[in-house]
């Protein structure tokens, strides 16, 4: 695994949009930037493999939120199952006059 890249995102892509452009050469860029040319060409052929996401629908995100929110509420009402639980467990030892559980 390489090491982390000291450019962000938004710099990246500024840099291959203007790659893309063609006005002036990888060279001229590396140097505006202070960019390895063979670095602007993986950007810009990354970013390129990558264009079509853009237009695909997000139906693949709207599955896994689903299921999150799903899951989420699942969880909840097991908590809130448990909580019912152990209250009433509280209560059941306190009226038999046995020590109060821990967390009450």
């Amino acid at each position: 695994m390489g090491r982390p890249s000291k450019f962000d995102s938004s710099t990246k892509v500024r840099v291959v949009l203007e790659a893309l452009k063609e006005n002036c050469t990888l060279q001229e860029l590396g140097k505006k930037y202070g960019v390895a040319p063979n670095q602007i060409l993986a950007w810009k052929e990354q970013f390129l493999s990558r264009a079509n996401m853009v237009f695909e629908p997000d139906t693949k995100n709207e599955a896994k939120s689903k299921a999150s929110k799903s899951k989420e509420d699942q969880l909840l009402r097991k908590i809130g199952q448990l909580t019912i639980e152990r209250n009433f467990f509280a209560e059941a030892c306190e009226s038999l006059g046995l020590r109060k559980p821990l967390g009450k």
